[in-house]
């Protein structure tokens, strides 16, 4: 019996070993398999919507086939107004040496290529939302951007002058149109002022009055909107704007004042705005993993990876939930009837979305 009873607690010791052992080599092999993996660093302007919409098609594409098992995507959210943050944002994700940065805008483009420059730090960054590549030295040019950056880029020229067209489609009968933007602190970057000069100039040929006023920063934005509105029957946003984040509040002081909010950004519906025009920013952000994998794993030099512009279409959703409240009936018939007759439009508006429920 006292054989048994030794067998039987030697049996118990060996089994537990084995159980400690197995344990032990399970988190090593674990720790191992992530250590090995290659850690891609995305840096995003968060509440921004067409950044999170980024960033889930990077996510997605980085947990498709065999990169799940190779890649680890570590996101790094900062304040785009905060220059302080952006600055210890960049100075954060370069301490940990990632093999790849993913920056969305051109804020936090600059911010890395100025830092890496001081630190002589060299991580290849693949960029986009940037309209002033060339102008901001980010690049040398698309077809051979040349150091470290390369990018993604999908705004055209065409969408702004489809912007325009679409104000007077969707709503003929309007009069007197506000269009805020965000000044740029950098005098090389006049995009948003440009657009919407441009924007300004089509309508004005109309008949159409615009007011185009230049807001800085994040504080006080809808204060000052409202104060603006009455006397407007259209509050129109900028495709390419920081002020995409705001549309939420738009939509609402809109609703309030009666006045149809024109979002140029397809996210616009999730705000509520009557109007919206703009494409998913989802598939960037995909060709921006598809970029970096090449990095990584194809050994390809940023330097020799021209640019790549996507040829995109735009969708129009109509929200027949808040058009009431926003003084807004639309006639689908003329509207369809209208983007038809125009062939440029008809090329880039893909859809016509009918939201109602």
């Amino acid at each position: 019996m006292n054989t048994s009873r030794s067998i039987s607690i030697l049996s118990m010791t060996v089994l537990c070993a084995l159980l400690i052992a197995g344990a032990y080599f399970f988190t090593y092999r674990s720790s191992r398999a992530v250590a090995n993996k290659k850690v891609i660093a995305v840096l995003y302007p968060y509440d921004f919507v067409a950044a999170e919409r980024m960033c889930l098609g990077i996510q997605e594409a980085s947990t498709s086939g065999l990169y799940a098992r190779h890649v680890i995507v570590r996101t790094f959210g900062f304040d785009v107004y905060d220059k302080m943050r952006v600055l210890a944002t960049v100075e954060t994700v370069l301490e940990q040496k990632p093999a790849v940065i993913l920056a969305i805008g051109g804020t936090v483009t600059l911010a890395l290529k100025e830092t890496m420059a001081k630190r002589g730090i060299h991580i290849p960054v693949v960029f986009a939302g940037v309209t002033v590549a060339v102008e901001w030295g980010l690049v040398e040019s698309y077809e051979h951007p040349g150091g470290l950056m390369t990018g993604v880029d999908s705004i055209d020229e065409l969408g702004v002058d489809i912007q325009s067209k679409l104000i007077c489609i969707t709503k003929p009968t309007v009069q007197k149109v506000l269009i805020p933007y965000i000044a740029s602190t950098d005098p090389r970057d006049m995009r948003s002022e440009l657009i919407a000069a441009s924007i300004k100039e089509y309508l004005e040929t109309r008949g159409i009055q615009v007011t185009v006023v230049a807001l800085s920063g994040a504080s006080n934005i809808l204060d000052t909107v409202a104060e603006l509105l009455p006397g407007h029957d259209m509050l129109c946003s900028l495709e390419i704007d920081g002020l995409s984040q705001l549309s939420a509040g738009f939509s609402k002081l809109c609703s309030q004042a009666g006045v149809t909010f024109f979002c140029g950004g397809l996210n616009g519906t999730t705000f509520d705005a009557a109007i919206s025009f703009g494409i998913d920013p989802k598939p960037i952000g995909a060709t921006l993993f598809s970029m970096a994998s090449e990095i990584v794993f194809d050994g390809k030099n940023p330097a020799d990876m021209p640019v790549v512009v996507l040829t995109v279409c735009r969708d129009l959703y109509i929200n027949l939930l808040t058009a009431p409240s926003q003084g807004y009936w639309p006639d689908f018939g003329q509207i369809v009837r209208d983007l038809v007759a125009d062939p440029e439009t008809a090329s880039i508006v893909q859809r016509l979305h009918i939201v109602n429920t």
